[in-house]
């Protein structure tokens, strides 16, 4: 009888040990697939970062090209008038 009762007992002991363990896993899983969301928020957000870059970039290029482009009509400009004087 009384080792059939420590049996019991163990056999509690170790259902309820089993259960924290199964709601830690189960936890543990909610919070992987939170961070899963996060991450995939996160590229999101990166991947049109870096368009914005990209663009930017780009733009960056054309006025500096542009820019050259003035600075050269300009310097010509200016030696003209100089020549003509």
């Amino acid at each position: 009888m009384f080792r059939e009762q420590r049996y019991r007992e163990e056999l509690d002991l170790l259902r309820s040990e089993l259960d924290k363990c199964r709601e830690g896993e189960t936890n543990w899983r909610r919070r992987l697939e939170q961070r899963e969301g996060q991450l995939i928020t996160l590229k999101g957000e990166l991947e049109a970062e870096q368009k914005t870059i990209s663009c930017l970039e780009v733009e960056v290029k054309d006025l500096q090209s542009k820019l050259a482009k003035d600075d050269t009509s300009f310097r010509n400009e200016v030696r003209f008038v100089l020549l003509l004087n």
